[in-house]
């Protein structure tokens, strides 16, 4: 594995663990840290894209009317009607990299659309597939191959590992 790879998933790693045992210790539901590694591995090109070294932005999460913090313009691919496409788009920008990673958790865990991909933890906690299907359900990503290929990164790197 790379460097770059094993840098990234231990940055990371290390941050949605915080940021997950932080949310559970107040009695949130549960989003697992490998889902939240996986999604950022595959938005960012493990850590290496523009947005994520220009804007800290680990998620690509679109600045949409309400958010009120930094924005980061770039190009984006979309998928409308099965169709693929590039556009321009504004996304949420921020301080620090622990910032992107608590946003990344507000917007799952608060937003109601994201509200079948949370589990109580441990008892009734989701598979990680069933996780990313009902976070791209919700509208997270336009992409039909969004589940496969995310998933496959977060198996094929063994990122349950930190969950």
């Amino acid at each position: 594995m790379s460097f770059v790879i094993v840098s990234f998933i231990n940055l990371l790693g290390n941050l949605a663990v915080a940021e997950s045992n932080r949310r559970i210790a107040k009695g949130s539901k549960y989003v697992a840290p490998s889902v939240c590694l996986a999604q950022s591995a595959h938005e960012t090109g493990w850590g290496t894209s523009s947005i994520m070294t220009k804007a800290n932005a680990f998620f690509g999460i679109k600045a949409g009317g309400s958010w009120k913090g930094k924005i980061f313009t770039a190009d984006t691919w979309e998928v409308k009607d099965g169709e693929a496409y590039n556009t321009v788009a504004n996304f949420r920008a921020y301080d620090s990299l622990e910032d992107s990673v608590a946003d990344y958790y507000d917007l799952i865990i608060n937003n109601e659309r994201y509200s079948r991909a949370l589990s109580s933890y441990p008892d009734d906690k989701k598979s990680a597939c069933d996780t990313l299907y009902e976070i791209w359900a919700g509208g997270y990503a336009t992409d039909e191959e969004y589940v496969p290929n995310v998933y496959g990164l977060l198996t094929g790197r063994d990122l349950e590992q930190w969950d």
